[in-house]
């Protein structure tokens, strides 16, 4: 309610700037315009605009991967050798911190080297794809090593977590205005019907497997055609930020 009340909708009414600071935010409000070119401001044609059903596709399938590790990830310490429900958690905990590592160190050099489709594609098939693929093989192996199937875990969670603020990236590219607030949250809204699709279908295999390897290798693919989409998808931004 604060923030209804405070914040402003263009940066030239915020009390908090001086004018020198509006300038250099129109300026660069400018630049980022004539960067990514026409964009769609008509929030009406959203549901049939093809480029914002491939950036839900997109985020459906990174999150497939998200999810599944958010509710699976107890259940897969404990297949690795991990009994102890206190080991258990600490392991998660540094797990999900490393997650958080990664999302800023990618988010923060994506953003200062203005590329995003290798920023996504490089940390999804790295984390999401190959990680989990590895996991899921050590999984599946008699002789595991918990030390390397718990590495590979935490490197597809450092992946998929890493991708998420950069995909945040890419609606503004096709999207401006009203277009943009109605647009994310059709994106969002959507995407996450793979938070409860990805770990349900996961228990189903878990039911008739005995294991969740099986799974894990799905959901590996589908990270993968998250990057392709994206390399195919999405255009390249060719026009640099100026220093």
């Amino acid at each position: 309610m604060f923030a209804y009340f405070y914040m402003t909708d263009k940066s030239e009414q915020a009390r908090w700037l001086n004018d020198a600071e509006k300038r250099v935010v129109l300026d660069a409000l400018q630049r980022d315009n004539a960067a990514m070119g026409e964009r769609g401001h008509d929030w009406k044609s959203l549901f049939t605009n093809p480029k914002v059903w491939l950036l839900i596709a997109i985020f459906f399938c990174l999150l497939c991967a998200n999810s599944t590790l958010t509710f699976w990830i107890s259940t897969i310490i404990k297949d690795v050798g991990i009994g102890t429900p206190m080991a258990v958690g600490w392991i998660a905990a540094v797990a999900y911190l490393c997650g958080a590592a990664g999302m800023i160190i990618n988010g923060a050099h994506s953003d200062r080297s203005n590329e995003v489709r290798w920023h996504f594609s490089g940390a999804v098939i790295v984390g999401g794809g190959v990680a989990m693929a590895l996991l899921a093989i050590l999984m599946g192996m008699n002789a595991l090593s918990p030390m390397i199937a718990l590495l590979a875990m935490t490197a597809s969670l450092v992946g998929t977590m890493s991708a998420i603020p950069v995909f945040w990236q890419l609606p503004n590219r096709y999207l401006a205005g009203s277009a943009a607030a109605v647009g994310v949250a059709l994106i969002n809204s959507v995407s996450n019907l793979a938070g409860f699709g990805a770990p349900y279908v996961m228990g189903l295999i878990k039911n008739a497997t005995g294991k969740v390897t099986t799974g894990l290798y799905l959901v590996a693919i589908i990270e993968v055609l998250a990057a392709v989409l994206v390399i195919i998808g999405i255009r390249k931004l060719t026009a640099k930020k100026e220093a």
